[in-house]
């Protein structure tokens, strides 16, 4: 197993996203079969009494307005591919008014460890600088229609590749009843798609762009200055204005805080859509977890102050040389996570480590910081949400420390 056999495409091969204009559209069950397997399920938790009164209403429910329902939602399936899609977004996901982080989230550490890649400070940037480099190449595969779809059963069995659209230049964003996916990337064929990262640490943000002039990804080596000038910047200057932590707020607080701040200026706008449509997200975090387990906590739960926490999927960096990603659930599915994990690791495995002494004679790429227009009522706003961001980490660790339990998120 390499990463060519599992991700590249052989030539003549149909693109990562052909097969899903042939897939079938999602099956609507029976109604008789839905109703037969609820029935299945409660039976382990109901008294004979209390299952005859359910089949009572089993019963009633498929002879009436059940049957109504199901006539409805065909003439709704018969309409589309997906027939649950929207709503399950709407109501599973976007309707729930609790913070993203640690609520909602997918997470996992990145486990250099084990593919015999040290994680220590002294690598931190090193290894920073390789694993952005291999999360472009991921996201140039995936512009270019490059990757594998899906599939299971040796490639006999295709699924929908669509959601690798959703891992790069997507946000959850804000609303005050329900929040919404606001994607940006295109593929090749679709136009051109935004190519900046960014990158953001003790309440700053910077950006800077990921392809030469030419349309070829930046080095390892140019990634690496950029992470020098960043890191030197968090190290020896002020904390920043902590924007960020606005997004780890209820959503509905965070909504209206979402408009407040595009309310005050047009420069606001542009950097929330700077940042909403980055390609890849680098979040600096000022913990040093000392085990995975440690990592799985800090990573939903941790630096609060500087993850824009809407973001589809954020690579955290953190103090002593450790990884982790977070990903928003509503914008795809454990998949592509898992996808995704696999082929940096195994980039990182196959592929030898840059001639860092290289370095000195690279481009220095154009880094830039982003900076928000603030009214003293969003300044009070931020100081608050970091007093409830500290109360819900104090809660949380107690928790675990009371109950003896760390999350299992990898």
């Amino acid at each position: 197993m390499n990463r060519a056999s599992i991700y590249f495409l052989n030539e003549g091969e149909p693109n990562t996203y052909d097969f899903d204009e042939t897939l079938p559209p999602l099956p609507l069950p029976e109604l008789h079969d839905t109703l037969v397997r609820y029935y299945e399920s409660i039976k382990p938790f109901g008294s004979p009494s209390e299952l005859a009164n359910s089949m009572n209403v089993i019963e009633t429910f498929e002879s009436g307005v059940g049957a109504e329902l199901q006539e409805k939602l065909v003439k709704h399936a018969a309409t589309r591919k997906n027939w649950v899609d929207e709503w399950w977004d709407k109501y599973a996901y976007h309707m729930l008014r609790l913070p993203l982080n640690p609520y909602i989230v997918m997470a996992m550490p990145v486990k250099l460890e084990v593919i015999n890649i040290p994680e220590t400070p002294a690598l931190l940037l090193k290894n920073l600088s390789r694993l952005m480099y291999h999360t472009l190449e991921f996201w140039d595969l995936a512009r270019k229609a490059l990757i594998k779809p899906l599939s299971s059963n040796g490639g006999t069995v295709k699924y929908s590749s669509a959601l690798y659209k959703r891992f790069f230049s997507t946000t959850r964003a804000p609303g005050t009843e329900y929040d919404y996916i606001k994607n940006f990337f295109k593929t090749v064929k679709e136009g051109p798609t935004p190519s900046h990262a960014v990158i953001s640490g003790k309440g700053r943000i910077f950006v800077f762009d990921c392809l030469h002039t030419d349309g070829t990804l930046i080095t390892p080596q140019e990634i690496l200055i950029v992470l020098q000038r960043v890191r030197t910047i968090l190290d020896y200057e002020p904390i920043g204005d902590c924007v960020p932590i606005l997004t780890h707020g209820d959503r509905t607080t965070w909504a209206n805080n979402y408009l407040r701040l595009q309310e005050i200026s047009e420069k606001n706008r542009e950097t929330i859509r700077i940042i909403e449509s980055s390609s890849i997200v680098i979040a600096f975090d000022e913990n040093e977890p000392q085990s995975y387990e440690e990592i799985s906590l800090f990573c939903v739960n941790g630096d609060y102050h500087s993850k824009w926490g809407d973001r589809s999927s954020t690579i955290i960096a953190y103090k002593n040389g450790r990884f982790a990603c977070v990903g928003e659930h509503s914008a795809y599915d454990g998949t592509i996570s898992v996808s995704y994990a696999l082929f940096v690791q195994l980039s990182m495995y196959e592929t030898p480590e840059p001639d860092w002494s290289s370095t000195d004679t690279s481009k220095v790429v154009a880094l830039k910081e982003l900076k928000f227009d603030l009214d003293v009522e969003l300044q009070k706003e931020i100081e608050r949400t970091k007093v409830e961001c500290d109360r819900r980490v104090m809660i949380i660790k107690n928790f675990e420390i009371h109950k003896r339990i760390y999350p299992n998120l990898t």
